[in-house]
């Protein structure tokens, strides 16, 4: 005869192992999703969504904040995968590639990740490190992390892009470009 375990223990002993129930996963979002969110809440003054095959390895966004024109490469992955797993196959070699060429031109490019139901704004340094990283490392490595509910989800989001490309602006009058022969 089985027994009946209630529904409180029956939660806490799923999450206790690890094993969690349909009604305990956090929701996942695909890119498409997490880009509409995103524009509802206007953390810039200008922002395109860039889906083209053409040319491969460009970033999903282009946006304008305080007068400076900024890349972002959206990922969404679900939590549970990400707690354990590197976020190695998210990156294609494209991406990886144009994200490389970008840093030796100082260009404004950050990488923004969805995953445990919140946005995580990344530095875009080398993606190769960064798709080497597990869910913890990334939170450590993060420039911002925003809040897990809806309400919250974007706050401080365009203060961090403003504070970062000002950052960028004043580096690049400090030591301008050399024209090249």
């Amino acid at each position: 005869m089985k027994k009946i375990l209630s529904l409180k223990t029956h939660v806490f002993l799923r999450v206790l192992c690890g094993v969690y129930s349909r009604r305990l996963q956090l929701k996942w979002v695909n890119e498409r999703q997490f880009w509409q969110t995103l524009r509802r809440a206007e953390p810039w003054d200008w922002a395109m969504r860039i889906e083209s095959r053409v040319t491969p390895g460009c970033p999903d966004v282009c946006f304008a904040i305080s007068g400076t024109l900024g890349w972002l490469e959206l990922k969404s992955r679900p939590t549970v995968r990400m707690s354990s797993h590197p976020l190695r196959s998210a990156f294609e070699p494209t991406q990886m590639a144009w994200h490389a060429e970008a840093q030796k031109h100082s260009v404004f490019a950050h990488c923004l990740l969805f995953s445990a139901n919140r946005a995580i704004l990344l530095p875009a340094i080398d993606l190769r490190v960064l798709a080497g990283m597990t869910l913890a490392e990334l939170l450590h490595t993060a420039l911002w992390i925003g809040g897990t509910t809806p309400r919250t989800r974007f706050v401080g989001l365009r203060e961090k892009l403003e504070q970062t490309g000002e950052t960028l602006r004043m580096a690049r009058t400090c030591h301008p470009r050399q024209s090249r022969p």
